[in-house]
């Protein structure tokens, strides 16, 4: 097909305000919504050469598969081989054991899985994730196995079948991610359903060009729909940011702007020259190779530095490698191989594609599992509901998710817990309050277990576990902020309140336990967010081994509680300080063991030593006899 420079302008136009977005330029915020442009140019490019192949009645599966083999894979593994040396020297054994199981679902097209399972992308926490951004290539990549295959199969039947089909699946996928957008927020952002209809909206400018020729003849039309193509986009940008639930109705911003400029911005427009300018065009070419290389740097320098203070500067070197890297990648990989004759390249993706999922594998194995890890690292939000006869119920947010494995070998258990989501009767905190699809996650994860509790057969022992107060507080009744939960008297009462009203809906022959916070006080320093372990990895760090016991966070929060429930039988209130602390002081480490794995949460080790704290009282409840308790 015919080169249209502007393009590779608008290509341009999506990377940088990704790889700005992603280094923390907050003016930035909608930045990553480059990645739905990328879809939509995508869609546009690759459905016109196949459709001008089908035309031509030269199309052909196989060789269509083999240029994409060409165009994606060398560079791809060229910088996933580069970024694993660098990430076998920074990251810890627990985080190189993610990193290699991220090579795998890279190597197989299904990062976008992987990472859904792993990670919110706008958490904290997926900064540090050096492959995460390959989830969109695996988007690509899943949508490219079927759709060519579709028009293969349909364009027999002629083009109002293939057009009326794939307007039908436009409309069909934008309907499942405005829908997903409130209730499964995560999967709708990684997953090709909620995104296809982005490419495909692409699919459909190159339907419409196919027989529509660019009229390069002066027109205010074009002038004003490629004008206000660019102002949607830049819109988007600038005002969209991480609480835009995207992709939604929302999208079709971005989407709508992309597609105006593909149709519109013709040779005479003001948007074309823009766009056509040599510098744009020059980084619309290396724009893959860009964002290959942004996510890794940026992600292994923040993981090593952390909050130093010349981390700015440090972004800023972080760029101008991408820069390098992705020049260099550009003209010594992809090009060499793109357009290299025969089938070596195919044969050298095969093998190397086949060494970056089988190498991973040993050595993931190899790396023993850390015991300084989150204790409940690979547990979901109350993944095993389905388990019937539970002789404990185990119900709170990721602070009960970390007691679980320690509890589920000693008794079975049952899990109703989810990351961050504080669910009392009346209350809520504000992270899931705000937004209806995470208060309704959220608040079913209650009503889950107001049945649980009532069954005919109910369970021995409820253990509650919260990081109580951690963020502010919200009256479900009035809709009413009770301010911050770690300062605010009225948020703490509340939740004491809506704690002993819980506990009122109880039968009365089931044993109650309640957990405490645990006594981290790591939260004031930004080195030990993510836990010693990370922090030791920093250059320069602090790591604080041990602090005094009045500083720690859950004192004040434990004492309230304790006075909260001491007048009412049958229940038991558990603080990890007593168990964590000595002589009044409390350890990041204690006998060689970490005892957080970040802020405030549990390690295996620390969790089971809380566990085995607790046992005469769940033996009691359960009876029966744990002295065997590896």
């Amino acid at each position: 097909m015919q080169y249209r420079r502007e393009i590779d302008g608008l290509r341009s136009l999506a990377v940088i305000p990704v790889i700005l977005c992603h280094a923390g330029l907050t003016t930035f915020s909608g930045g990553f919504i480059g990645v739905d442009v990328f879809f939509v140019i995508s869609g546009y490019l690759i459905t016109s050469i196949v459709i001008s192949s089908l035309d031509a009645g030269t199309f052909s599966l196989l060789r269509f598969y083999e240029r994409r083999a060409r165009r994606i894979l060398p560079s791809l593994i060229f910088m996933v081989m580069l970024v694993t040396l660098l990430a076998i020297s920074v990251l810890t054994p627990s985080d190189l054991r993610d990193f290699f199981k991220s090579i795998i679902a890279v190597a197989t097209f299904t990062s976008n899985i992987f990472f859904l399972k792993e990670v919110d992308y706008f958490a904290k926490a997926a900064e540090l994730k050096p492959l995460l951004h390959t989830w969109s290539l695996s988007v690509e990549e899943q949508y490219y196995i079927m759709f060519p295959a579709f028009l293969l199969l349909f364009s027999k039947y002629g083009q109002k079948w293939v057009l009326g089909l794939t307007i039908l699946a436009v409309i069909i996928s934008i309907t499942v991610s405005q829908i997903a957008s409130q209730l499964y927020p995560f999967a709708n952002f990684y997953l090709l359903p909620s995104r296809a209809w982005e490419i495909l909206s692409g699919a459909l400018v190159a339907f419409y060009m196919a027989h529509t020729q660019l009229v390069n003849a002066p027109s205010l039309k074009n002038q004003l729909f490629s004008i206000l193509g660019l102002g949607l986009i830049l819109f988007s940008i600038f005002v969209y940011d991480d609480q835009t639930p995207l992709p939604s109705f929302y999208t079709l911003v971005p989407i709508l702007g992309t597609i105006f400029i593909l149709v519109f911005a013709t040779n005479n427009t003001y948007v074309y020259k823009i766009l056509s300018t040599r510098l744009l065009v020059g980084t619309g070419i290396i724009s893959y190779n860009l964002y290959l290389w942004h996510q890794p740097l940026i992600s292994l320098l923040k993981y090593k530095y952390g909050n130093m203070q010349y981390y700015d500067l440090l972004v800023v070197l972080a760029i101008l490698t991408t820069v390098i890297m992705a020049v260099i990648t550009h003209y010594l990989v992809e090009k060499p191989f793109r357009y290299a004759r025969g089938k070596v390249v195919l044969k050298l993706a095969v093998t190397t594609i086949s060494l970056l999922i089988i190498v991973p594998f040993i050595a993931i194995f190899q790396l023993n599992s850390s015991r300084n890890a989150y204790a409940g690292e690979g547990v979901g939000w109350g993944e095993n509901q389905h388990i019937s006869n539970a002789e404990v119920i185990l119900y709170g947010d990721s602070h009960a998710l970390q007691y679980f494995k320690a509890l589920n070998n000693l008794t079975k258990t049952k899990l109703i817990a989810g990351g961050d989501c504080i669910a009392l009767p009346g209350i809520i905190n504000k992270s899931h309050g705000e937004r209806e699809n995470k208060r309704h996650k959220c608040l079913s994860k209650l009503d889950y277990l107001t049945k649980e509790l009532n069954k005919a057969t109910p369970p021995k022992m409820l253990v509650i576990a919260y990081r109580w107060y951690k963020k502010r507080i919200i009256d479900i009744k009035h809709n009413k902020d009770l301010g911050n939960s770690q300062t605010s008297e009225i948020a703490r009462n509340a939740v004491v309140s809506a704690l002993l009203e819980l506990i009122r809906q109880v039968p009365k022959d089931i044993t109650i336990l309640i957990i405490g916070n645990v006594p981290a006080n790591i939260t004031s320093n930004l080195d030990m967010q993510y836990g010693i372990e990370r922090c030791r990895s920093y250059a320069n760090a602090l790591c604080p081994v041990q602090y005094e016991e009045a500083h720690s966070e859950g004192i004040e929060v434990n004492q309230a509680l304790q006075e909260g429930l001491k007048e009412i039988p049958n229940i038991y209130f558990i603080d990890p300080t007593v168990i964590l602390c000595q002589d009044g002081t409390c350890y990041n480490e204690f006998e060689q063991h970490i005892l957080y794995s970040d802020d405030s949460h549990l390690t295996e080790y620390s969790a089971e030593k809380v566990i085995r704290h607790i046992l005469p009282l769940i033996e009691k409840s359960t009876n029966r006899d744990y002295a065997n308790m590896p």
